[in-house]
């Protein structure tokens, strides 16, 4: 780490961190203590202020991305420590750091696509958005427009590739759901800028490939119906793309190695009740704070700042935090985990884990916060958790009483992979994941903190908030058993 990235961040810390300090009063009776450092004032509540604050740092350009297992990840991780430091945040063993190896990381190797006499150059031609340790799959050729349910009307594509358009407001992994649940055996992607991307492998590999073609290529394969990329594009202002059927086998083989890379670290600290022998074991509060970092294209440096992926669920992390500690009456302890290198696949939840402070038996629920800056119009909130529970819905709508401008929406199983929270459920420990959505900023440079919606991130946190410290969540938390989550 460099001596000016520390000393910058430091001197950032001194004016924007608060201390918290627990006093003896009732949550009735709790008022939001106003705390000044410097000309920085913040309160002990959570607030738009505070968000911003934390995102403003963890997503500026000085954390460059903040990579995974890089030193901008240890910047990160430093201004974590120091926050979970002044809110007077116990850390186990006397080091808020849960440092593990990251020895290595599946890249992407002596890739193929292929058909006649044609093979692609990878990655310029095509590039998988998804890691297989190795995989080879032959089909024919379906176009289905831009991959819209009803794009499929009249289409076979069960065996076969579904070529597709991406648009401005594509998600590439809404497009390949919905491909295959019509059969689909892989997806081509015609990427909207022509290229074919950069690399976006963070979903587990499921037999379908995804895999983003340029227009190079889009174009040898569109030449079998006597077409060109740009006259596609033009019918598609029509709506006339029906019956286009490349007939030609298309052969891809995507293969990986593994590379050695460095080391990462959590960062974790705990507060327990004041009463600990009525304590009834731990909440774990987590969110991941690294993200993708820095790529380097004709000379030119671009930023993946990361706003909401996931400094925005770093920030609750600290916001919620901050405000447990002005909490007297806290039925559970709460462990607050900021894990290290989940972009290179989950590592820092996985370790933890596996290397659980607490024995695991103790943690009673774990909460994780990826992604939730992004509130849109109508106040969604989406909560993901294994499968339907009556107690969990009762509890949710006691609570949405108290905070009518939320909207949840809950999910079964469709977010139980690719976060953190994950590596808790493969432990049969119960789990809730809270975010706002996906969108089409995710993993690119315009992720930034202009789109963040701080409103809405309070209303998110403040309904978490409620949620996990009620009476009634006890309850719910009691009714979970080991059968209600899948190994």
């Amino acid at each position: 780490m460099h001596l000016r990235k520390i000393q910058f961040i430091l001197l950032v810390i001194s004016v924007s961190l608060a201390s918290c300090k627990v006093q003896k009063q009732d949550q009735a009776d709790y008022i939001p203590t106003e705390i000044a450092i410097g000309n920085k004032k913040t309160v002990t509540d959570i607030t738009e202020d505070d968000i911003r604050t934390h995102i403003s740092i963890l997503a500026s350009d000085s954390m460059r991305g903040r990579k995974s297992a890089s030193p901008d990840e240890a910047l990160a991780a430093e201004y974590i420590k120091e926050k979970f430091e002044s809110l007077g945040l116990k850390s186990f063993n006397n080091n808020y750091y849960q440092a593990f190896p990251v020895t290595s990381r599946k890249t992407f190797n002596n890739c193929e696509l292929y058909f006649d006499d044609f093979k692609g150059e990878y990655p310029s031609d095509f590039r998988s958005m998804i890691m297989f340790d190795s995989i080879t799959v032959t089909g024919e050729v379906v176009f289905a427009g831009y991959g819209n349910e009803s794009d499929y009307n009249n289409l076979n594509v069960k065996g076969k590739w579904v070529l597709l358009l991406e648009a401005d407001n594509s998600i590439l992994y809404e497009m390949k759901a919905t491909a295959k649940a019509n059969g689909a055996l892989g997806v081509l992607a015609v990427g909207k800028d022509g290229t074919s991307g950069n690399e976006r492998y963070v979903l587990a590999s499921d037999s379908v490939p995804l895999i983003r073609i340029s227009h190079n290529l889009s174009n040898r394969l569109f030449a079998y119906s006597d077409l060109t990329v740009q006259e596609i594009l033009e019918k598609a202002k029509t709506g006339n793309m029906q019956n286009i059927n490349i007939s030609i086998p298309v052969t891809a083989t995507i293969a990986s190695e593994t590379r050695v890379i460095s080391s990462s670290q959590n960062v974790v600290s705990y507060l327990e009740t004041n009463e600990p022998e009525q304590g009834n074991g731990y909440i774990v509060i987590g969110a991941h704070y690294d993200h993708i970092g820095v790529q380097t294209r004709s000379d030119s440096l671009y930023i993946f700042n990361g706003a909401d992926d996931n400094a925005s669920g770093t920030a609750g992390l600290l916001e919620i935090a901050e405000k447990l500690c002005s909490d007297n009456n806290l039925k559970y302890n709460f462990l607050f985990a900021a894990f290290g290198s989940e972009e290179l696949g989950l590592i820092g939840s996985n370790y933890f884990v596996k290397n659980s402070p607490v024995p695991l038996d103790k943690i009673k629920l774990m909460v994780n916060l990826d992604m939730i800056g992004r509130m849109d119009s109508v106040n969604h909130v989406y909560i993901n958790t294994v499968k339907p529970d009556e107690k969990l819905n009762n509890v949710v709508d006691k609570i949405k009483k108290y905070h009518p401008d939320i909207n949840t929406v809950f999910s079964f199983e469709d977010f139980m992979s690719g976060s953190d929270h994950t590596s808790f459920y493969t432990k049969k420990i119960p789990v809730l994941f809270f975010l706002t959505g996906i969108h089409n900023d995710y993993h690119k440079t315009s992720d930034t903190i202009e789109a963040i919606n701080f409103k809405g991130e309070k209303l998110v946190l403040d309904f978490i908030y409620d949620l996990v410290i009620s009476p009634e969540m006890d309850d719910c938390i009691r009714s979970f058993t080991s059968s209600d989550v899948n190994p």
